[in-house]
């Protein structure tokens, strides 16, 4: 404690908390605890302690015993129970939350949408909520539940205002966006639990695919599909050495002008981090040539695809564990099939279609996902369910569209980076993230994120509700990572 604030560690930003608004901090810190009156189902009010938990980024109320500003040992107790059970409490999802019981007595910092200040909810309409005092009173809206209280004066209910939103931002890196205060909440907040329902099959709908339509993608004809994009993208992609605790480092250094510098210069950032340095001076050399054919006058589409296919694809018998180009060797899940085929393609050395698997297929791996056709659906997630036709977009000019590779000690992690505009009168912009991380040596991709940036909103264009409604749809992208993102899906490469 420095200077009447206390700083909570663990955030991306600290967290700092005015010591005198608070009964007491336990855990080092971790929880901060402000006594409020809380109005039940029924409207009436009773004394609860507010807890806020950074570790498990949620809110929670525990039983106040009496009004000494000191928490007495059975509240001290009843806050650590509390704590100590949140792991399992916020495993309950509350989508699937029948009761109240189920629910708990707590909040997700992510199932908040709005923060209202006066009575402009229901409650304070019963007949215990009308004998509140509008300027001490504050509702916390969620997707699944109302958090109506009342603080001690108003300057403790603005300040329980402030470090909720405070709260908010340091858990999901936005601020929150408020709506308009009138004399009741006119929205329905299950607009946005539908919309999150709606949008979770979605992504999960796409995530399947992975391992459907998209695994065939993956693997088949890896060189044609390769060089439809490569050449036109790699002015927008970058390479990055990631090292823990440490500052990012470019790799692959500023673009130059020209397609074929371009290629080049992403293909010698890639060979430098995934194969020997012999073998990524092949790689690069032969690339180099390939350039430099095209640009004699030949056909840069037939050109780069032979070098793709003569440089990432051998002639021979097949080997164990490497990723057969024939199709009909790819789909097979049983190993000792596999193992049965290998043995008799050594045995009858004229059957072509087994003799021919890829070499260093780590670089077919990360380049087939630098390109468009894996953005397209959540492209229309984004565009089509999210932000509908209510809020048509179009792509961010003059550049709304990079690619990140990043080179991390275990994983390989290529983000495309899309930032959309409203359509019509450029009312705000965002980015959006899809993103695969690959087990290195990227011979296998371990899960997909789909996830929002950035909103920027134009002040002297959007109203205040409008920014509401748009953060609200939007960060339900974020709210469905959140739920997926412990068993993300995995892909495989045929073997």
């Amino acid at each position: 404690m420095t200077d009447g604030r206390i700083t909570l560690n663990g955030l991306s930003q600290p967290w700092t908390v005015k010591a005198e608004d608070f009964s007491g901090l336990i855990f080092g810190g971790k929880v901060a605890i402000m006594k409020v009156k809380k109005y039940g189902h029924q409207g009436r009010p009773h004394d609860r302690l507010l807890c806020f938990d950074y570790e498990h980024k949620c809110l929670f109320w525990v039983k106040s015993e009496d009004n000494r500003s000191c928490l007495t040992i059975k509240e001290t107790k009843n806050i650590c129970t509390m704590s100590k059970s949140m792991n399992s409490l916020a495993s309950v999802d509350s989508d699937d939350a029948v009761s109240k019981k189920e629910v708990g007595n707590y909040m997700m910092i992510r199932d908040i949408i709005d923060i209202v200040k006066g009575k402009k909810t229901k409650l304070f309409f019963t007949f215990f909520g009308r004998r509140a005092d509008s300027k001490n009173c504050v509702s916390i809206i969620g997707l699944h539940r109302t958090l109506d209280l009342e603080a001690k004066d108003e300057k403790t209910a603005n300040h329980l205002s402030e470090q909720v939103q405070d709260f908010y931002h340091q858990c999901w890196g936005f601020k929150l966006v408020r709506s308009v205060s009138k004399k009741t909440l006119e929205y329905d907040s299950q607009v946005f639990v539908r919309l999150s329902e709606s949008v979770l099959e979605k992504v999960i709908s796409m995530y399947r695919d992975v391992t459907t339509k998209w695994h065939e993608y993956m693997w088949n004809d890896a060189a044609n599909k390769i060089v439809k994009d490569y050449p036109r993208l790699a002015k927008n992609i970058r390479v990055w050495d990631v090292v823990e605790s440490k500052e990012a480092y470019r790799i692959d250094g500023e673009r130059k002008s020209g397609w074929g510098n371009n290629i080049v210069q992403v293909m010698e950032a890639l060979a430098s981090q995934l194969v020997e340095a012999k073998r990524a001076k092949e790689i690069v050399d032969a690339l180099r040539t390939a350039v430099k054919e095209v640009e004699q006058g030949k056909d840069r589409e037939q050109t780069l695809t032979r070098f793709f296919n003569e440089t990432f694809t051998q002639e021979g018998y097949l080997p164990k564990n490497i990723a057969p180009a024939n199709k009909s060797m790819s789909n097979l899940k049983d190993k000792s099939v596999v193992r049965d085929i290998q043995r008799r393609c050594r045995s009858f050395q004229g059957r072509e279609s087994f003799r021919t698997y890829y070499k260093n297929p780590q670089f077919l791996s990360i380049l087939k996902v630098c390109n468009q056709f894996v953005l397209i659906p959540a492209a229309d997630i984004v565009k089509r369910e999210i932000l509908g036709e209510k809020y048509p977009t179009r792509d961010f000019k003059p550049r709304g569209w990079d690619i990140d590779i990043e080179f991390h000690k275990e994983f390989i992690y290529v983000h495309q980076l899309k930032r959309d505009v409203e359509a019509t009168d450029q009312l705000f912009n965002f980015q959006y993230r899809l993103s695969f991380k690959f087990k290195r040596p990227a011979k296998e991709l371990d899960n997909i994120v789909l996830h929002i940036d950035e909103i920027n909103f134009d002040d002297s264009k959007c109203t205040q509700d409008v920014k509401h409604e748009v953060h609200n749809r939007l960060m339900t992208v974020n709210r469905v990572r959140m739920k997926l993102e412990s068993s993300g899906p995995g892909l495989s490469v045929p073997r």
